[in-house]
């Protein structure tokens, strides 16, 4: 791919780290503490919602280089997956 490069660490992957995890959130917003990554090789991804009570809308943000942010109109669980890149 022209223009296009990728850099690859240990073992040839360019993935550095993957976290998950569940946030619970009580109408609001709830977050999560993570190990620290560089949120300019950071992708979030929103894995379900295990809904309590209310509506499943839920937004993800990674606030910073440590904290997920996890906000919803309901009560409930929301997962993610974090993926660092090299």
């Amino acid at each position: 791919m022209a223009g296009n490069s990728l850099s690859f660490g240990v073992g040839g992957s360019p993935i550095k780290s993957i976290q998950r995890g569940v946030i619970t959130v009580a109408v609001g917003t709830a977050t999560a503490t993570i190990t620290a990554v560089d949120t300019n090789k950071s992708v979030l991804g929103y894995l379900g919602t295990k809904l309590t009570a209310g509506s499943d809308t839920a937004t993800l943000v990674l606030t910073d280089s440590t904290t997920i942010t996890a906000t919803m109109t309901g009560t409930g669980q929301v997962s993610w997956q974090l993926v660092e890149h090299y």
